[in-house]
């Protein structure tokens, strides 16, 4: 897996996520990185990558053309789902590098070109609750989920599944709200990333409830944006034992 190692951390997640000898539709493929390195590491059978945009279509046109792939993968210009042509087409959707509402949206109005594909594979660079909550009202069950640190940024990734009753539904026995916020997965693993980001967003909203103190003499309790931040950074406490302790100071 020569080439996939050489992907960005989340693209790489999502390659060793991406089931074997599949078909695989990369939408928002930009340079084609994706199914560029899955076909050259002999990981898919075949590979639809695709853009809305002029320029990243090109682009991926010509990557796939230096790697001498064009029988393996199929570059097309099109919006969203629409560009999977037909019901058998592919069994793995992949979703990269946008908001998690984007996501939605592209989900949503592409639902009927979703077709026979059993696994999505998403990465949401905001908002990746909108996304879990997406999957779960439309049947999808989790298969694995992680949280990716560049730089400052963090990414979470999500792999869901069809119809599949050997995946254990992580919904259960937690806290929905809290589940569809943080992940479900990701609260139970508690990785240095997710520790990092939520850390983070605890300081960040314990910032903004301070200025909006100093802002209003007021009742706070009749302060609907003070009580959304505080209902937040409880949210957080809940996930994260000893969360206000670690961040004073900051």
């Amino acid at each position: 897996m020569m080439h996939v190692e050489q992907l960005s951390e989340r693209l790489r997640f999502i390659a060793l996520n991406t089931p074997r000898n599949t078909t695989v539709a990369d939408i928002g493929t930009d340079h084609a990185q994706l199914p560029v390195a899955l076909a050259l590491d002999g990981l898919i059978k075949k590979a639809v990558a695709s853009d809305v945009n002029g320029g990243p279509f090109q682009n991926a046109l010509r990557n796939v053309s230096n790697h001498q792939l064009t029988e393996l993968i199929e570059v097309r210009h099109g919006n969203g789902l629409t560009t999977i042509k037909e019901s058998d087409e592919v069994d793995v959707i992949t979703i990269a590098g946008m908001g998690g509402g984007l996501i939605c949206d592209i989900l949503t109005k592409g639902k009927r070109h979703l077709f026979n594909a059993k696994t999505l594979i998403l990465q949401a660079n905001v908002a990746a609750e909108l996304v879990r909550s997406w999957l779960h009202n439309h049947g999808y069950k989790l298969q694995n989920e992680t949280m990716i640190q560049e730089g400052e940024h963090f990414y979470e990734v999500i792999v869901a599944v069809s119809n599949d009753e050997a995946v254990v539904d992580p919904y259960e026995g937690v806290d929905e709200t809290l589940a569809m916020r943080f992940g479900p997965l990701l609260m139970k693993e508690q990785s240095d990333a997710f520790m990092q980001k939520w850390h983070n967003e605890y300081a960040h909203l314990q910032r903004i409830k301070e200025q909006i103190a100093i802002a209003n003499h007021q009742d706070l309790n009749s302060n609907e944006a003070y009580v959304r931040i505080q209902k937040q950074i409880d949210q957080i406490e809940e996930v994260i034992p000893n969360v206000s302790n670690s961040t004073r100071g900051h």
